[in-house]
């Protein structure tokens, strides 16, 4: 079962664009484990780790028609994030981005103290993940 989380918004205005998470205000992580179903008013999204060697983002982007996976298509972030008081969101991103770590240290040699530098920032990062809805037309 997916998770729910709140978007914040700007009050000043939305950028996405038409994202996602410009008309809502939940959106359900698919790939996060936890008591929610996808719905008009929370629709279904992706918790997903970009691989830019040596940081690792994680960003929340649009899911795949099937809600199986991150949308194909190519996004930005729009200028809304998310947040929840619930700490699996906190502990999977946790995970996904230190097994994002340990498949970069498979393809790239990186240096010890670098792969330990990011490990610790990963295991004490707290604060908002941005959502990448915004498509270009």
């Amino acid at each position: 079962m997916p998770a729910t989380v709140y978007v914040y918004k700007n009050p000043l205005g939305d950028c996405t664009n038409g994202g996602i998470s410009s008309g809502v205000d939940r959106l359900t992580l698919m790939n996060v484990e936890g008591p929610a179903t996808p719905s008009l008013r929370a629709p279904p999204a992706w918790l997903k780790v970009r691989n830019q060697n040596p940081f690792h983002d994680v960003i929340i982007v649009p899911c795949n028609p099937e809600g199986t996976g991150p949308t194909k298509h190519w996004t930005m972030y729009g200028g809304n994030i998310v947040d929840v008081s619930d700490s699996r969101l906190r502990e999977t991103f946790q995970q996904a981005t230190v097994e994002a770590l340990r498949l970069t240290e498979l393809l790239a040699d990186l240096d010890a103290d670098l792969a330990e530098e990011i490990k610790l920032r990963v295991s004490t990062m707290r604060g908002a993940i941005r959502i990448s809805d915004r498509i270009e037309p």
